[in-house]
């Protein structure tokens, strides 16, 4: 992980650890506001689509009500999957099956939040266990975001992640 030099980087490692511990795990960067699909692991796409495609598709206002915000304010949210507009709107971009419970945790950045990683147990609808290692994993790697952002370009680090 430490020596990871950017986002994608960062979000591949995360990607791959949460795939053990969940069946479907996506994440999603934050640009201009928008919260936006970058990959995925155990996300089956309905109606034969190219499913890099769909995922990349996927564009959330940040500032709307839904299961990332509530991420970003408690700091990771575990618990049922939301009925919230874009909640629904996430769920109809892999066929609309719902969740039983869901994990989403932001990844943050010098000036705020870079990326979320949402995972979930479907087909199997299984209630989420301890995912403490997960949060501590998140953690270093929002430690590494930092890091990276601040190494790479002094002047860049200064740009909020979220415009």
């Amino acid at each position: 992980l430490m020596a990871c030099r950017d986002l994608s980087e960062v979000a591949l490692i995360v990607l791959r650890y949460a795939g053990d511990i969940f069946s479907r795990v996506l994440m999603l960067t934050v640009c201009r506001g928008k919260i936006v699909g970058l990959g995925h692991s155990g996300f089956l796409i309905p109606h034969g689509g190219k499913d890099e495609d769909l995922i990349r598709k996927i564009h959330i206002p940040l500032r709307e009500p839904s299961v990332f915000g509530q991420a970003l304010r408690e700091g990771v949210y575990k618990g049922k999957f939301p009925d919230a507009k874009w909640d629904l709107y996430l769920a109809s971009r892999w066929g609309g099956e719902i969740p039983g419970e869901v994990f989403v945790s932001p990844l943050m950045g010098k000036n705020g939040v870079e990326a979320f990683l949402y995972g979930d147990d479907l087909p199997q609808k299984r209630v989420i266990g301890n995912t403490e290692e997960l949060e501590v994993f998140i953690q270093v790697a929002s430690l590494v975001l930092i890091h990276s952002r601040t190494q790479q370009n002094p002047e860049d680090a200064k740009t909020p992640a979220f415009i």
